[in-house]
């Protein structure tokens, strides 16, 4: 008879054979790294069969094999937080989403370049804030970089450009690659203005989403926007 243990958790127990001795064996779990204690012949051995026999009920030259498991307690934490990070993920895109539902659409209105007049935009910030849009503008002459950083800063769904100084082949486009290197590919990006329309499928093909002209209404633009803002994506 051999008896061997690595560890505190005894894993399987296995009796069978002739006699009580013989044929017993305790195989036991390694997983903490103890070195073997006893081994075959030990006189410890002989008590712990002899003892393990009577709790069976084993006499002697008893045929009967048994097979019993004790596992040790497994605590996956690696796994157990990997679940609760993919849970809290879930449950923080469903806050996202409802509130994102519920929250006025953002407009962020620019003025690029070296333009001077505003009187438009600001009509058309007012319309849109009676209409139920949530409106920022920026005011006059803002570069490139300044309507990107306004539009990262203030979390917007919607970049309106009006541009009236005939720089629109130039700064547009531009703008339009910065939101884009800061992430904000789903942003709508709207121009309005004094546009030729043989500039418009270049703007378009650099990511304006829409060019409105003169005399489109601020309910056509706000109808514009309900309908696509956040789905640029």
């Amino acid at each position: 008879m051999a008896l061997t243990v690595r560890a505190p958790w005894v894993t399987k127990i296995a009796l069978g054979g002739a006699g009580v001795g013989a044929g017993l064996s305790v195989g036991v779990d390694d997983s903490d790294g103890v070195g073997d204690g006893l081994g075959a012949g030990d006189g410890l051995s002989d008590a712990v069969a002899a003892a393990l026999g009577e709790r069976l009920g084993m006499g002697e030259g008893g045929g009967v094999a048994h097979d019993w498991t004790r596992r040790a307690p497994r605590r996956p934490i690696a796994a157990t937080r990997r679940r609760t990070i993919r849970h809290l993920a879930l449950r923080w895109g469903e806050y996202h989403a409802a509130a994102m539902a519920d929250r006025p659409i953002r407009v962020l209105l620019a003025k690029p370049g070296l333009d001077g007049h505003d009187r438009g935009a600001k009509v058309l910030a007012r319309g849109l804030r009676d209409e139920g849009f949530e409106v920022i503008y920026t005011g006059l002459r803002q570069t490139p970089e300044m309507v990107a950083a306004a539009a990262l800063q203030e979390d917007v769904d919607v970049v309106g450009l009006s541009i009236l100084s005939g720089a629109h082949m130039t700064l547009l486009p531009k703008i339009c690659q910065l939101l884009r290197d800061e992430g904000l590919g789903d942003v709508l990006v709207t121009a309005g203005g004094i546009i030729p329309d043989d500039d418009i499928p270049a703007l378009e093909s650099a990511g304006i989403s829409r060019v409105f002209g003169p005399g489109t209404t601020i309910r056509e633009v706000a109808e514009y926007l309900r309908t696509n803002a956040r789905r640029a994506a």
